[in-house]
């Protein structure tokens, strides 16, 4: 579901708000009073989307605190969901990494963090050792962008570079961000690559696991 610094950034203050952190405190309470409404409805996974800071000029560090608030007393699983934009936008950070994320992420209030990686690369192999041991990433495999279906081969090496830098049982896989602005024919394609280059990737760590 949609965060609060998401619903924040395309809203303009005026008469009713004044300044952005009233907004925001507004906003947040909105965001949890859903998502315990969603956990009362059943729901024990909750992804919260939001952009990558860059889109609205904030430190991490309180955009940790934002999304912490706004989770606050929800008992399901939470991830966080680092967007750098979608299939028609243009990427929301004209800096299009995770710098100012790594140092922090630690801090916020989940489970899984969930980052792009297919459309921008796996670029920062050295900021990985600094990944907290509690944290699972939901790793970007398929470009969203990008009407061309990458093959299952590609897709497995991606996962093979992703699991250099952290071992796979707290490893998830999916798209770099949603699908709901992408043509179902080239989704289809996607999928099934996804699911493919994960089965080759599973294959071969059988393989090198020894028998008892």
């Amino acid at each position: 579901m949609p965060g609060p610094y998401t619903l924040l950034v395309p809203l303009k203050l005026g008469s009713v708000y004044r300044d952005r952190e009233t907004l925001l405190a507004d906003l947040v309470d909105i965001v949890n009073a859903e998502c315990r409404a969603l956990v009362e409805a059943g729901a024990d996974f909750i992804q919260i989307d939001e952009p990558h800071s860059g889109m609205y000029a904030g430190s991490m560090p309180h955009f940790a605190k934002g999304v912490n608030r706004a989770v606050e007393g929800v008992t399901a699983k939470i991830a966080v969901h680092v967007c750098f934009g979608n299939l028609y936008g243009r990427p929301f950070s004209a800096v299009r990494d995770y710098r100012n994320l790594f140092p922090v992420v630690g801090d916020l209030a989940a489970s899984q963090v969930v980052l792009e990686f297919a459309n921008r690369g796996l670029d920062e192999p050295a900021r990985w050792k600094d990944w907290p041991g509690h944290l699972e990433l939901g790793a970007g495999v398929i470009d969203v962008k990008a009407f061309k279906a990458e093959t299952a081969e590609e897709v497995a090496e991606r996962i093979r570079a992703l699991l250099r830098c952290l071992p796979a049982e707290r490893l998830w896989l999916n798209p770099d961000c949603g699908f709901w602005e992408t043509p179902r024919w080239v989704v289809k394609r996607k999928l099934t690559a996804l699911v493919k280059g994960a089965e080759i990737v599973r294959g071969e760590l059988g393989a090198r696991t020894p028998r008892k």
